[in-house]
């Protein structure tokens, strides 16, 4: 097994390009037909306003993923110099 700061260098560890799991796939596709099942029932000077709600959300989200993947690395590396001690 190659080391880990190996795969990092080489760019074969990428976290924004893993393979989702099925259980987040599905939960994906379910998101996606309420997306366009609501889309479809709501009325057109509703729309512009569904969208912007739909951008803010998405942009909240990401930073959410940023927070929470620099939690777990930073609580990776300190599980990692405790070992070490």
């Amino acid at each position: 097994m190659r080391d880990i700061l190996e795969e990092i260098y080489d760019g074969k560890v990428d976290a924004v390009h893993q393979k989702m799991s099925l259980r987040y796939k599905k939960a994906s596709d379910e998101e996606n037909e309420l997306y366009k099942k609501l889309k479809e029932l709501l009325p057109t000077e509703l729309n512009d306003l569904f969208e912007e709600y739909i951008s803010a959300n998405d942009k909240t989200t990401e930073l959410l993923a940023v927070e929470r993947y620099k939690i777990g690395f930073e609580t990776g590396l300190l599980i990692g110099l405790e070992i070490k001690k």
